[in-house]
């Protein structure tokens, strides 16, 4: 049973630590080489891509709340439900349930990430930095990758000025922000087709990965920034192991700055604690 749920509430951990863009994972966020003369105007690349930035920064919230429904690949557990929260630049915040019971809930800030399985009565307490493995992964570079935003990790916004594009065919470009080292890559596909959006991004560390693909975008707030409903996420970790779900967002029900003030997240009594490192583990024998 532990080994069915573990992935509903680790898979930003998972995110975190199975990261990386080499060229030999871009295939999988979209299609690469071949044309060389895109029907988008060199000139105008820059400045579109610009815009999908500038849009999701301009986004009016400083809380964010949407219904989500979760489905674990490879599990056979039924699509779980709940509730996303971020609290802009402070907090994302994930509870789930099925049939009206709860099953678990998650928060991650910029200090920690704690969690707890009911049914298992388990729980996880660990600081951010060292799920993170050293990276500077920001909460708000998290938020980003939860709503399909371009960011630079690190930094409170995208660095276009330092980032590398290169155009794999038609409508469809790599965006590939300024490498920070520890040999860490990571990049974005997007796609500027009129409804510009940003449709995937890849972190690649050594033998690592973590894909997010996103897909069926609706308009959202006042300058009509593009959402993905949904979100499909998948890690790999040493030897090929992987974990992978897909999240559903209900963006037509998604409302912003209803409650800034989250209760605090408290971890229920006598529940037993597991290690991120058992985690990881559990997840790459699945």
């Amino acid at each position: 049973m532990l080994r069915r749920h573990i992935p509903l509430l680790i898979l930003l951990p998972a995110m975190l630590l199975m990261a990386g863009c080499s060229s030999s994972r871009r295939q999988a966020m979209g299609p690469t080489g071949g044309n060389l003369s895109a029907p988008v105007a060199v000139a105008e690349v820059s400045q579109r891509i610009s815009a999908i930035a500038a849009g999701a920064d301009a986004m009016a919230w400083q809380s964010l709340s949407v219904p989500v429904s979760v489905k674990v690949h490879d599990s056979g557990l039924p699509k779980v439900s709940g509730t996303l929260t971020l609290v802009r630049d402070r907090e994302i915040r994930l509870s789930l349930r099925f049939l009206g019971m709860e099953m678990g809930a998650l928060s991650v800030t910029a200090d920690s990430i704690r969690g707890y399985l009911k049914m298992q009565k388990l729980y996880l307490s660990e600081s951010t930095a060292d799920i993170a493995g050293g990276f500077p992964l920001t909460v708000g570079n998290l938020q980003s990758l939860l709503t399909g935003a371009l960011f630079t990790i690190g930094k409170p916004a995208f660095d276009i000025a330092e980032a590398s594009i290169t155009h794999e065919r038609d409508n469809i470009f790599t965006i590939t922000p300024s490498p920070i080292g520890a040999g860490l890559d990571y990049c974005f596909s997007v796609e500027l087709t009129g409804p510009d959006a940003v449709t995937g991004a890849a972190f690649v560390h050594g033998s690592r990965y973590a894909l997010a693909r996103y897909s069926d975008f609706h308009s959202y707030g006042r300058n009509t920034t593009l959402l993905p409903s949904q979100i499909d996420l998948s890690a790999a970790g040493k030897e090929g192991h992987s974990v992978g779900a897909t999240l559903y967002l209900n963006i037509d029900r998604a409302a912003t700055d209803t409650d800034l003030s989250l209760r605090p997240f408290v971890i229920p009594q006598g529940y037993r604690r597991i290690s991120a490192a058992s985690l990881i583990k559990v997840i790459t024998e699945l």
